[in-house]
């Protein structure tokens, strides 16, 4: 082969080489990306973990793959969602929900029930006496559940006289208008145990019907909020491929849940 052939060889080979190393390196750098955050996801007695990354606009997207079992969750009529900390605890409806919190899933819908038809006074009843240092009455509520009509704690906020008005906000004009939340921790529990704590429940429809959700996290809480739980924002309450954003002017009924027994009458 004469030194004419070989040159142009050469030169080919040399492009092609350094076009693989780019593509490898490409490759390895894509490999390499870091998620901001890791998500931990309870469904179903199997755990998930998402990576996350940050986009310009504040929002996050998943670089990890997501199984089947996750996707399309948020079409689910009776969803139930619990955000703790920094994992997300999803179950097909709210008995399953209990049943994995080992908690009596008949005895509370018996106490809503009896709650409806009884005729006791429990405006000014504490709660369970081993149960958060600050006592269940109608003025702690208002002071500690605090649930606003726009954003960022704008606009009206939602006060009532009676427990029984959170089972359906309709008649307040509250009914699919909160925008944000809060909820002081003191309110909520004095032991990390799920099934001990004073749990605020936020429902889709009225009577305590259709999707719910929890929080025992302050996410996107700033400071001086750190000692609360909530959202602030709840037109962007999503996790990257959950989907929770239709949380926003959603709520329409709040429940109290101590032990296994509402304490909503």
């Amino acid at each position: 082969m004469n030194r004419i052939t070989i040159i142009p060889l050469l030169v080919a080979f040399l492009v092609i080489s350094c076009s693989k190393d780019s593509n490898e390196n490409y490759s390895d750098s894509t490999l390499k990306i870091q998620p901001d955050f890791t998500q931990k996801i309870y469904y179903k007695n199997n755990t998930y973990e998402i990576g996350f990354k940050e986009n310009g606009e504040g929002e996050y997207h998943p670089i990890t793959k997501i199984p089947m079992e996750l996707q399309n969750l948020e079409e689910k009529p009776n969803l139930a969602t619990v955000i703790d900390g920094d994992d997300i605890y999803l179950f097909d409806d709210e008995k399953s929900k209990f049943a994995f919190y080992n908690m009596d899933y008949s005895a509370i819908i018996t106490s809503r029930k009896n709650n409806l038809t009884s005729k006791t006074n429990k405006n000014e009843a504490s709660a369970l006496a081993a149960g958060p240092s600050i006592s269940f009455t109608v003025s702690n509520f208002n002071a500690n559940v605090l649930c606003f009509e726009d954003i960022h704690y704008k606009k009206e906020k939602l006060i009532i006289s009676n427990f029984s008005q959170l089972r359906d906000l309709h008649p307040l004009k509250f009914g699919n208008k909160i925008s944000s939340l809060r909820i002081n921790t003191a309110f909520v529990y004095s032991y990390p145990n799920h099934s001990e704590r004073r749990k605020i429940i936020f429902y889709q429809h009225p009577e305590f019907d259709g999707r719910s959700i929890e929080f025992y996290t302050n996410y996107r809480l700033p400071a001086p909020y750190t000692n609360y739980f909530g959202h602030r924002d709840l037109t962007k309450l999503k996790h990257g491929f959950l989907n929770l954003s239709n949380w926003n002017d959603k709520i329409s009924s709040i429940d109290v849940i101590q032990g296994n027994t509402s304490l909503i009458n």
